[in-house]
């Protein structure tokens, strides 16, 4: 289809969207109440990731295939400046603070969603397709969905609605309170990078470094109990079996095998009474100090990619100011005033898809985990 006119694209993304959330949320489901799906998935998290990421995505391919979009130009996939790609994994590092953060705020109140499918993974997925599954695949199809289509798409209307409606689709996404707060935080941080970069390929690189890092992380774990065993059996040889005690102090029981004393070290954060006191205290301060920090980055990277007066008029609300660009004609430079494109203020992002999107996204939440009505999924 040709000549589709900025308001109807919306509005068939808004339907991808609710196909894409309901279809999600169905697969959810079934996989919680259907014993034989259930017990295939739980022995193939790696399928089960990318089945997840499949259903997800298929709708906005569609959307992509009806519109004729042309990915690559319109959804900003292009070079980076080169110091911006440096940054980009910089920036993933600066704002884990306040992930954190928030990561644990969300604790107070629920249970962390990845737990029990972390431990499988671990416990039975060779680290490199566990990379690929987990950290490699979500962020390049994550990306393409919500900073991607969505974005790209609401952007025509109004910007700073795009960044947030597509941050929240992004975060409900996900299906669960624990990593709803923070995923809706990472989209609206992706969003400003793509516009400080004037690439997508910025998001794609951060996603990548925060869910490698995760992976990396948990895979270490079952490294450092080999090596605290090890550890442990030394002292005892030595005559001091005090230090072995002292060494399970901080390590745990290390008397079960590897793979019990990995279940119940993951499992510590669900058993432990953590208050909003607690988190402020200890995690705020960093977070803050990561993120004004996180800001400047952003600031050298939109510099670095010349988008910097762009992106000041775009999301700070910026007067346009004079700059000198290449001319074409016999003099070297000009002088011209640059107009960011605030976006056409007839056209209209809510429609009753993506209400509807909204609601049984954040309905499925709320029961799910909130009230955890339903007994199979607690």
């Amino acid at each position: 289809m040709k000549n589709i006119s900025d308001q109807k694209k919306i509005e068939y993304v808004n339907i991808a969207a609710l196909v894409a959330m309901a279809s999600a949320i169905g697969l959810t489901v079934a996989v919680n109440y259907l014993p034989a799906l259930r017990d295939f998935i739980s022995s193939n998290i790696v399928l089960d990731s990318g089945v997840a990421e499949l259903v997800t995505a298929l709708p906005f391919i569609v959307f992509c295939i009806i519109c004729g979009t042309k990915v690559t130009k319109e959804f900003s996939i292009k070079k980076m400046a080169s110091g911006n790609y440096i940054l980009s994994i910089v920036l993933a590092f600066l704002f884990r603070p306040l992930l954190n953060f928030l990561n644990m705020f969300s604790l107070c109140f629920t249970k962390n969603a990845l737990t029990d499918s972390m431990i499988t993974m671990v416990n039975t997925v060779p680290f490199p397709l566990a990379l690929i599954s987990t950290a490699v695949i979500p962020a390049v199809v994550e990306e393409f969905i919500c900073r991607g289509v969505l974005y790209h798409t609401y952007k025509k209307a109004n910007p700073i609605r795009a960044v947030f409606f597509s941050s929240l689709i992004f975060g409900l996404l996900h299906r669960n309170l624990n990593q709803f707060l923070y995923t809706f935080v990472l989209g609206i941080i992706f969003c400003l990078a793509l516009e400080a970069t004037g690439s997508m390929v910025s998001g794609v690189l951060m996603h990548l470094t925060i869910n490698a890092t995760a992976v990396i992380s948990a895979y270490m774990l079952p490294l450092l109990y080999d090596f605290a065993k090890a550890t442990g059996e030394l002292y005892e040889q030595m005559g001091m079996p005090e230090m072995m005690d002292m060494l399970e102090q901080y390590m745990g029981d290390m008397s079960v095998g590897r793979e019990e004393w990995f279940a119940n070290l993951m499992k510590v954060a669900d058993t432990v009474d953590i208050s909003v006191g607690f988190v402020f205290v200890n995690y705020l301060p960093s977070a803050v100090l990561f993120t004004v920090l996180g800001g400047l980055v952003l600031k050298a990277m939109a510099k670095n990619g010349k988008n910097y007066e762009h992106f000041r008029v775009t999301f700070l609300g910026a007067e346009p100011v004079a700059v000198e660009k290449e001319a074409k004609g016999p003099y070297d430079t000009e002088t011209v005033t640059v107009e960011e494109p605030q976006g056409d203020s007839f056209l209209k992002i809510m429609t009753v898809p993506l209400l509807v999107t909204l609601v049984i996204g954040g309905l499925f939440i709320f029961v799910l985990q909130t009230l955890q009505m339903l007994p199979r999924f607690k």
